[in-house]
């Protein structure tokens, strides 16, 4: 079963495991060299800004089929921008200590060398395949707000939202491309931001979403950080911003 990070329960262990291991800095001093995060990515681009301990609501520390430890912190952001920075799915940990010295190791960081405002983070970003589609803020706000209606149902609409993702994919035969996409009209990016709006607004930042293959992945232990809240690089559309109403001077 997968982890759930709306559990009050588990948000109740978060909390704590903040708790925790904010007094284990302050009684065990430790030394964090200066890590640069850079964030090649839309979803990343957004959320570097609040990677600061007033962000941050808690740590997920969890494991996966008896083997696979993870450990996520959870941000308190805006809607639409990714909530949290963790042990990458594909990599995870071998034990819970090197899940929590991950955790600890960022927490580290936010408290030796905060980030700094992101004059680029006006854009909401999603991934579909390997493409990316930036969004400016008040027009997600916008369609945000038209679409919250939708989202009513016992899965606050998780599954009406992954059905249109899939619905997307086919009629570009199966796979967003960059090839597929070039020459497209503006009304069908419009749709499409829709549609990436519709899953940022469900939790989602990417689909399909990076799950753990048995046959390809490797369990790696201890994993250390490597500078990057995201490595991946990706083709770029962006959405343009509305035209501002009334007479231009």
């Amino acid at each position: 079963m997968a982890y759930k990070y709306k559990s009050l329960d588990n948000r109740r262990k978060a909390k704590r495991n903040l708790e925790r291991l904010l007094k284990k800095l302050d009684e065990t001093p430790m030394d964090f060299p200066h890590m640069e995060m850079a964030a090649n990515s839309g979803p990343a681009k957004s959320m570097s800004q609040y990677f600061r301990l007033e962000y941050v609501v808690g740590v997920h520390i969890y494991c996966e089929d008896g083997r696979r430890w993870y450990s996520d912190i959870e941000f308190r952001v805006p809607e639409g921008i990714p909530k949290l920075i963790g042990v990458p799915v594909k990599m995870p940990c071998a034990t819970v200590e090197q899940a929590e010295n991950f955790a600890l190791s960022l927490i580290g960081q936010m408290k030796a060398n905060p980030a700094k405002p992101n004059l680029d983070a006006d854009y909401r970003s999603f991934i579909i395949d390997e493409f990316q589609f930036e969004i400016p803020a008040d027009l997600f706000n916008e369609m945000n707000a038209a679409q919250a209606m939708i989202f009513d149902g016992p899965d606050n609409g998780y599954a009406f939202v992954t059905g249109r993702l899939e619905e997307v994919r086919a009629s570009f035969g199966g796979r967003v491309t960059k090839g597929a996409l070039e020459g497209i009209s503006e009304a069908r990016r419009l749709e499409l931001a829709a549609v990436c709006s519709m899953a940022l607004t469900v939790g989602l930042n990417r689909w399909p979403p990076n799950v753990f293959d048995e046959s390809t992945d490797e369990i790696e232990g201890p994993f250390i950080p490597k500078g990057t809240i995201e490595e991946t690089t990706i083709t770029t559309m962006r959405i343009n911003p509305r035209p501002p109403k009334g007479p231009i001077h």
